[in-house]
C-alpha cells in the first residue's frame, strides 16, 4: 500500500491560506484627538504615574449589550496630568467612548495593592463622541475603583 504525502500537504498549504485570508480582515476605524487635563481633589498630577484607557461606552447587541467593552487603548504619562493623543476607535465593534484613569502613587503598577496607599481613580464618558477631535476634564475622585465599580 502506497501512501501520498503530496494530498497532505496540498490540504496544510490550504488551510493555512485560508487562515491567513481570514486574519487580514479591514476593520474600519475612526481617528479621534483626545486632548485630556486630569486632576486629583489636591490638585493637578505632578508626582506618579497616570494610567490611562479608553473603552467603547457599550459592546454586544441586543440582550448581550454590557457597558465598557474591551480597552480600545492605553497610555502611561509620568508626572504629569495634561495630554493630546490620537486614537483609532473601531467602529463596528461598539458605541460611545469612556477614558478612565488612575494615579499610581506608589509605583508598584498595581490598583490599589493590599496594604498599600488609597490610589484616586475616576471615569468620564466622552459624550461629543463622534468628533474627530475632543477635550475633556476628568476629576479622579474615587478611591481604589476600577472602570467597572465607576462606570456607568
Amino acid at each position: 500500500m502506497k501512501r501520498s504525502y503530496l494530498s497532505g500537504w496540498w490540504l496544510c498549504w490550504a488551510v493555512w491560506c485560508f487562515g491567513w485570508l481570514g486574519a487580514c480582515e479591514n476593520v474600519p476605524v475612526y481617528e479621534v484627538e483626545l486632548s485630556g487635563e486630569i486632576t486629583t481633589p489636591q490638585g493637578p498630577i505632578t508626582k506618579g504615574t497616570l494610567h490611562v484607557r479608553v473603552y467603547h461606552a457599550e459592546s454586544g447587541q441586543g440582550i448581550l449589550a454590557h457597558p465598557l467593552g474591551g480597552p480600545i487603548t492605553t497610555w502611561t504619562f509620568q508626572n504629569k496630568g495634561s495630554f493630546t493623543e490620537r486614537v483609532g476607535v473601531p467602529t463596528q465593534q461598539g458605541r460611545g467612548l469612556v477614558v478612565y484613569a488612575w494615579l499610581d502613587q506608589d509605583e508598584d503598577n498595581t490598583l490599589c495593592a493590599t496594604g498599600r496607599s488609597s490610589e484616586p481613580s475616576g471615569i468620564f464618558e466622552l459624550k461629543d463622541f463622534p468628533k474627530h477631535q475632543i477635550s475633556f476634564k476628568l476629576l479622579l475622585s474615587a478611591l481604589c475603583a476600577g472602570p467597572e465599580a465607576l462606570y456607568p
